[in-house]
């Protein structure tokens, strides 16, 4: 552990003593003006654009509530609807609505059915594969999109 620290703390000084001999370099004259445009520019972006914690209090009242509600709908549909393949429709959603409901159950129930049949293995293995994939299409997008734009 010794050994270690004192190794670190060589390397600090040398990149500590090489830093500092470097010469101090100025700011571009033109930075300040573009730091306060870009502050302007954002204090004028509509409210929709902004970040969600500055938009107006109703709003954010309103989209946290459809946000609870949305979640509540998701919690009573996964604790009261028979997701079993073939079950009986539920009987609180009417009409049409209990149709499409009943067909949605059917087909999240097939897939449950599929994937619990599926080894963990397998499962694991296609989520890691769809992530390695998506990362480097990722990295593949930014690096010809700044390869296009010349932003560097």
């Amino acid at each position: 552990m010794n050994e270690r620290h004192t190794k670190d703390d060589a390397n600090e000084a040398w990149a500590d003593q090489v830093l500092r001999q470097l010469p101090l370099r100025q700011a571009p004259a033109t930075l300040a003006l573009r730091i306060l445009r870009e502050i302007e520019a954002h204090r004028t972006l509509p409210w929709h654009r902004r970040p969600w914690g500055s938009w107006p209090l109703g709003l954010r009242v309103s989209t946290a509530g459809m946000a609870v509600a949305m979640l509540g709908s998701m919690a009573w549909a996964w604790f009261w609807i028979d997701w079993t393949p073939g079950a009986a429709p539920v009987h609180v959603v009417p009409g049409f609505l209990g149709a499409v409901t009943a067909a949605v159950v059917d087909l999240l129930g097939a897939l449950w059915t599929v994937l619990s049949h599926i080894g963990g293995w397998i499962l694991l293995g296609g989520a890691t594969f769809l992530t390695v994939a998506w990362i480097a299409t990722l990295g593949l997008g930014t690096t010809c999109w700044r390869l296009a734009s010349g932003y560097r």
